[in-house]
């Protein structure tokens, strides 16, 4: 098989009885080891010498605690009992761990979408220990998103969401979540953003889906999946979702987290929230060539094998044999650069393809749909 292997799917899986399932991805080392690096461990001379290395580093430390105390009530831990089979394929009960953001003062909270699979309840543990039973409002398996509701009895504090297209390599990353479920429940991780990078997410799934990931080599454990990732201003950029343990080679690899980018978390939960699913953009055209699982970054030829019959670009005047060069005048050099326009896309918008036809530039104005397949089925 080719790709990755061994990503994490973030939820920790505990069954009943002793056994223990793991499964899922997250973040993780506690506040207390991250504040360990600020105290010398012999004192006299050796101090000294130490004293400017440890002051040099004082103000990204200073902005580690500082986001801490900030967005730390904003992460939940969220609990997911569920049945799962025994070895002798038998109901057994488990329980999952996961973590959460919440992003508004009313009880809405996102997390992943594989956090909540297959709940038969869900429980929602806020940072001062408060539980709340909670309902799934909706959830994206495309996006591995998931929006679920608390009603609580006093005021939450909702975390503040930055733009992810701001994200850049070599940034501060700051991760909250609790790895291994309740026993580290509110540990923090810091490290950088290591990439933007072009993915095929979620992984073994049928829904794969060509998506734009934040990179990081922040601690991620089991348990922290639907925790954030945030910059030094205390802004969500991401959310925590799985990360590369060993190549397709058997190579082991380290410091390899993904987190879903802010923008798109914001999108997918607004329309979780008031549709109940997320709504997708729809053109209607197949690519000749697409990416295998490592995507291209290079310059790719885009063009058009076929068009959909009724479709917005069979309506707008696309052919087969089209080659797209720009969407709403932004250079469109491979396959996952479309993907990324028409999943940022939303329905009934009208863009701007730039098509070459015969060694000839056409302008075209699509009007696009919405994908069929999104609506949630009606019993």
């Amino acid at each position: 098989m080719g790709g990755p292997t061994k990503r994490g799917v973030c939820r920790l899986r505990t069954m009943i009885g002793g056994a223990l399932v793991g499964g899922i991805l997250a973040a993780g080392a506690t506040l207390a080891l991250i504040s360990a690096y600020d105290r010398p461990f012999w004192p006299g001379p050796l101090v000294q010498a130490q004293s400017q290395p440890l002051s040099a580093a004082r103000p990204v430390t200073n902005a580690i605690e500082a986001v801490y105390q900030r967005v730390a009530p904003s992460v939940v831990l969220v609990t997911n009992n569920t049945v799962t089979t025994d070895l002798f394929y038998g109901p057994m009960q488990a329980t999952g761990y996961g973590s959460g953001v919440i992003f508004s003062q009313d009880g809405y909270i996102v997390t992943n979408a594989h956090v909540v699979s297959g709940y038969q309840s869900l429980t929602v543990t806020l940072a001062n220990g408060q539980e709340y039973p909670a309902r799934l409002i909706g959830e994206s398996t495309a996006t591995d998103l998931a929006v679920i509701k608390i009603n609580a009895k006093e005021a939450l504090t909702a975390a503040t969401f930055a733009n992810s297209d701001d994200v850049v390599a070599g940034q501060v990353a700051i991760a909250i979540g609790n790895p291994l479920g309740p026993a580290f429940a509110g540990s923090v991780t810091a490290g950088i953003v290591s990439a933007m990078r072009p993915m095929l997410y979620p992984p073994n799934t049928g829904d794969q889906r060509v998506t734009e990931m934040i990179q990081t080599d922040a601690a991620i454990n089991p348990g922290n999946s639907g925790g954030p990732l945030l910059n030094t201003a205390g802004q969500v950029i991401g959310i925590n979702s799985m990360k590369i343990t060993q190549a397709e080679t058997s190579v082991a690899a380290s410091g390899l987290g993904f987190a879903i980018p802010s923008s798109t978390v914001q999108r997918v939960a607004h329309e979780l929230v008031r549709y109940g699913y997320v709504r997708e953009a729809y053109l209607g055209v197949n690519i000749a060539v697409k990416p295998q699982r490592a995507l291209p970054t290079q310059a790719q030829t885009v063009a058009v094998a076929a068009v959909r019959s009724g479709s917005p670009a069979a309506n707008a005047g696309v052919q087969p044999g089209d080659v797209i060069t720009a969407w709403n005048g932004r250079p469109v050099l491979n396959y996952y650069q479309l993907v990324l326009a028409l999943n940022e896309a939303e329905p009934g918008q009208t863009v701007h393809l730039t098509v070459t036809r015969a060694g000839v530039a056409a302008q075209l104005s699509v009007a696009l749909g919405e994908a069929p397949h999104t609506k949630p089925s009606v019993s």
